[in-house]
């Protein structure tokens, strides 16, 4: 029979299995909505409606806000700005699959930005796991004529930014209440982009139903609802199990953006393939046991 700590343990594996699922069924969501609803208006609705729920769930916190807690929220919520824009103007141009896959080069590159922010310099392993993700980078990004897309160089772009704003996160969480650090993220990006919508980019009045359906889905669920379930899931699973879990975005984007008629060739299967190993290389380290809490 289980222990307590063992149904706690499957449940929280279960959390982000399912927050990983959702967030892969984003990459095609968001072409469509993208078809309709310009990119800057798509991020303010889906951030506006994600901060909208984490107020709700954390009204009973928010007399706990504090200055550090909302610069630190602010500092994560421009860089997180900055990827998601880079990346959603990505993939205006190329297909869901390829933008979930070029995406995970993030989790390779963080090692190296968090050594010139943190001074923490990358292992062998960091190396290794970079060489292979940029070998799978260029097969997967170079068309015929041995020339790169701008959406190949958006969204590899946006993974830098990704990668910054994990290490930003690891240092502005600490001590901190993460639920009011989000709630001030997401906020933060909801104001940035709905300022710049309203600039430089006309509400659509004419899209049809499905479109705002697609974007409620984006915020509440794949942005609200993800959260929530990633923050229960970390709290009960080992790190080791988190980082292998994670990078499996990527494939059920992929797949996902497949089922829907994404035709790939050999060539991109190939890299994809690398970018998945290179991920799963970059965050479990071999014989090294994790330390028990």
């Amino acid at each position: 029979m289980e222990t307590e700590q063992q149904q706690m343990h499957h449940r929280g594996v279960a959390a982000m299995l399912a927050a990983t699922l959702l967030w892969a069924t984003t990459f095609v969501m968001m072409k469509s909505a993208f078809q309709d609803v310009p990119v800057l208006w798509v991020i303010a609705l889906r951030f506006l409606g994600a901060a909208i729920l984490l107020a709700v769930v954390g009204a009973k916190r928010l007399r706990r806000l504090d200055k550090g807690t909302v610069i630190g929220g602010m500092k994560m919520g421009v860089l997180l700005f900055v990827a998601y824009l880079l990346q959603n103007l990505g993939l205006v141009t190329i297909a869901p699959g390829k933008n979930a896959f070029l995406l995970t080069g993030y989790t390779v590159i963080t090692p190296f930005v968090a050594w010139g922010w943190d001074r923490k310099k990358p292992d062998a392993i960091h190396l290794l796991a970079a060489a292979v993700c940029f070998t799978g980078m260029g097969l997967a990004s170079f068309h015929g004529d041995a020339t790169i897309g701008q959406g190949e160089i958006l969204t590899i772009t946006s993974g830098l930014f990704y990668a910054l704003h994990i290490v930003c996160s690891s240092r502005e969480t600490r001590d901190r209440d993460v639920l009011l650090v989000s709630l001030v993220q997401m906020t933060t990006i909801a104001v940035i982009s709905l300022v710049l919508a309203v600039c430089f980019a006309e509400f659509p009045t004419d899209a049809p139903p499905y479109t705002w359906w697609n974007i409620a889905y984006l915020s509440l669920v794949c942005t609200g609802v993800c959260f929530l379930l990633q923050t229960y899931g970390q709290k009960y699973t080992p790190a080791v199990e988190v980082s292998i879990i994670l990078p499996f975005e990527s494939v059920f984007g992929a797949l996902f953006s497949v089922m829907l008629g994404e035709q790939i060739i050999a060539r991109e299967v190939a890299g994809y393939t690398l970018m998945f190993l290179a991920a799963l290389l970059s965050q479990v380290r071999p014989g090294k046991k994790e330390a028990k809490e």
